[in-house]
């Protein structure tokens, strides 16, 4: 599984797009996705999600969404409930975002041939 987050968010499967997401479940996936594979508390999706105004029973519209999210992409989600966290196990490399932050910061460790 590919998530892509640059450019249109969309989950890719064996090179077939799967899932592309609109409103809160793309947000989520986002979060959960640039934070792969460490886990969000869930008062930090809650910012995330619904900025200033999170509903006052986040802990179930947090939940209400993960499980959302859940069947929109499949049983190929690993999305894990780690105490009061949600984390998406997924390796950092099938995200896109993730990806190109790691190249840029390995091409910056390369000797600049102009010099």
């Amino acid at each position: 599984m590919e998530i892509r987050l640059l450019g249109p968010v969309e989950v890719i499967r064996d090179g077939v797009p799967v899932a592309r997401l609109t409103g809160r479940p793309r947000t989520l996936l986002a979060v959960l996705a640039l934070a792969a594979p460490e886990p969000v508390t869930v008062d930090a999706i809650g910012r995330r999600v619904w900025g200033t105004d999170p509903p006052e029973n986040l802990r179930p519209s947090v939940q209400s969404l993960v499980f959302r999210l859940r069947r929109l992409l499949g049983p190929e989600a690993d999305i894990e409930l780690i105490g009061s966290s949600y984390a998406l196990r997924i390796a950092s490399g099938q995200v896109d975002a993730s990806r190109f932050g790691q190249l840029v910061e390995a091409a910056s460790r390369l000797d600049d041939p102009g010099e």
